[in-house]
This record gives C-alpha cells, sequence and structure tokens, in this order.
C-alpha cells in the first residue's frame, strides 16, 4: 500500500480536503467537488450528449451524488485516485439516470434499480459457460435461476446492453496478483437507499395519474390491462388483441403511443 509520503499530490490535496470535511468544514466537500466538476462534466457529455438541458442536468447531479459516495467510501492509502476509485460509479450514475429517462415505463425506475444488476451477472456467467447460447436460451436461463418473468428478463438485458463498458476486474495499483480491483472499490450507484419505498409509491401513484390523463379510453384500457391486470404475468399483446377487436400488430402500435403519452405525462406531474 501507498504510505503518506509517497502519495501523490493530487491524492494528497483529495485526502486532506476529505479530512477537514470530515473534522466539519462544508466548505473543504465544496472544494473537492468544484476541483472535479469539468471531470463530471466529461461523463454527463459522454452519456447524454444528445438529451435535453434538463436531462443533462439532472444527469450531472446524478454524477455528483455518486462521486460524493464514492469519497465517503474511498481509502487515500489505496493509492488509487479518488477520480479511478469513483468512475465507475459515476459513469454507471450517468448511464442509470439517462435510462431512467428515457426507458418505458413498463419497466419502472425501482425495477431497474434492484432487479438489472442480478439479471446482468447472470446473463455473465451463464454465456461464460456457454459461449454459443442463443438470446432466447439466455433469458429462459436467467429467468429460472432468477425466479423473474421473461417478458421482463428480456427488457432488462435489452436495457442493460446500453450500459457503459467499464472493466470492474481492471487493476487500479501495480501490486501484482495482490492488486485491488475496481470492483474492490465501487460504490454501487444502484444500491437501494432507505427511502427507495416511499419513492417507488410515489412513482406508483404518478403512473396511475399519468395512464389516467389519457384522453382515450381504448389507450387507459390498454395500458391498464398490460400493467395491472396480472402484475407478475401480464397478458400479451396477442392475448388482449381479441378483447379489443384489432389485431395484435395494430394493438403493439397502439401501445407504442400510448407509451410516449404516459412518459410525457408522467414527467408533466413531476416524475421521472
Amino acid at each position: 500500500m501507498t504510505t503518506t509520503a509517497d502519495q501523490s499530490p493530487t491524492i494528497a490535496r483529495d485526502a486532506a480536503l476529505l479530512a477537514r470535511w470530515r473534522a466539519g468544514e462544508r466548505r473543504a466537500l465544496d472544494r473537492l467537488l468544484m476541483h472535479y466538476e469539468p471531470w463530471v462534466q466529461q461523463r454527463v457529455n459522454k452519456a447524454a450528449r444528445t438529451a435535453s438541458a434538463d436531462l443533462r442536468d439532472d444527469v450531472a447531479q446524478e454524477a455528483r451524488v455518486a462521486l460524493l459516495r464514492s469519497a465517503q467510501h474511498w481509502d487515500p492509502a489505496s493509492g488509487v485516485t479518488l477520480m479511478g476509485y469513483a468512475a465507475p460509479a459515476v459513469e454507471r450514475a450517468c448511464w442509470l439516470a439517462v435510462t431512467v429517462n428515457t426507458a418505458d415505463p413498463m419497466v419502472p425506475e425501482s425495477v431497474i434499480r434492484n432487479r438489472l444488476p442480478a439479471v446482468s451477472r447472470a446473463a455473465r456467467s451463464i454465456r461464460a459457460e456457454r459461449p454459443d447460447i442463443t438470446e432466447g436460451e439466455l433469458v429462459a436461463e436467467v429467468s429460472a435461476r432468477l425466479d423473474l418473468r421473461c417478458s421482463l428478463v428480456e427488457r432488462l438485458l435489452v436495457i442493460g446492453a446500453r450500459a457503459p463498458n467499464v472493466a470492474l476486474d481492471e487493476p487500479v495499483t501495480n501490486d501484482g496478483e495482490e492488486a485491488p480491483t475496481r470492483a474492490d472499490f465501487l460504490a454501487d450507484p444502484l444500491a437501494a437507499e432507505p427511502d427507495d419505498d416511499i419513492y417507488r409509491a410515489q412513482q406508483r401513484r404518478l403512473l396511475r395519474a399519468a395512464i389516467a390523463s389519457l384522453p382515450n379510453e381504448r389507450d387507459r384500457r390498454l395500458m391498464e390491462a398490460r400493467l395491472y391486470r396480472r402484475p407478475h404475468s401480464p397478458p400479451s399483446l396477442r392475448e388482449l388483441a381479441p378483447e379489443f377487436g384489432i389485431t395484435f400488430q395494430r394493438l403493439g402500435q397502439i401501445e407504442a403511443r400510448a407509451i410516449a403519452q404516459v412518459r410525457q405525462a408522467v414527467r408533466g406531474l413531476g416524475g421521472l
């Protein structure tokens, strides 16, 4: 491990600022975040280069929170810079902020947070064991391992495919075989916070209100059927088509329009 005398100027500066912040000096934290603001903006530009100004602001705030959470767990004696330690968490926080603002409302933000990490880990493990596995077989295998619906696993795998490619097993020091990896230092930005239950309840209320605000009764009926009729096993479009008296292909077009309207309404009500 790196001793205090061997620390780089950057590590020494950040360690001193963190020590002063932990001693109660608020300005020290402000100075630390100010040092890394250009780097945070680079991460935001990479993740949300085509996003609206409002969304970019949201992504930047999530990135700052991830940086702060990482700083709270960072050990200067490890020899790893704060930037190197925080990079995986900040990159994933940026990606998550973009994802939950653009994802299909059929996959709520809470599900992405709580289910996606396990689904991604299971998929990586299965692919390593069976390199020639088909996508359909992969979905079925992950579904069986985690006791999740195949439809949910499929959607989460699509979302996960857009995640930044962060090599968590990459060594971050030059200590040979004993070198710690990024995963050893990662403060998980997907971890649930204590008030997640309150947040999820609020989002459920917003989603119901958004569906109720749809001007077309058929759109409301379709969204309610897909989301609430069988929450753990939603009816398929093919299954619902006879009920609505149209083909399932046409029903899919109607659903796509309704989802776009629901997403806009949820944002208008102050949600994601």
